[in-house]
């Protein structure tokens, strides 16, 4: 009997969206703050931690990378809260 792959999704917070969902297995590396592209420090984090998870993954399995978005909010001027400022315009 063959061994059934696995799909892991490494990543930051939006990793949530897979939680309950039996394909994939979820694993939360920390904030999009921290583990980020911004910065060779923070660069060198992730790619430490990603690296430290990959070790632990199967070789018929298969992994996703789910980062980034927190970084191109940020690079495109909307900031790591956006939501914030579209409230304050709605309620103030």
């Amino acid at each position: 009997m063959a061994m059934q792959s696995k799909i892991w999704v490494i990543g930051d917070s939006h990793t949530r969206a897979f939680s309950f969902n039996d394909n994939f297995i979820p694993f939360y590396i920390g904030g999009g703050k921290q583990r980020c592209f911004l910065s060779d420090q923070r660069l060198s984090d992730l790619i430490s931690k990603v690296l430290h998870i990959v070790k632990e993954v199967a070789a018929q399995d298969s992994i996703i990378l789910f980062l980034g978005e927190p970084d191109t909010r940020f690079n495109l001027g909307i900031g790591w809260k956006p939501w914030k400022r579209y409230y304050r315009k709605i309620f103030l």
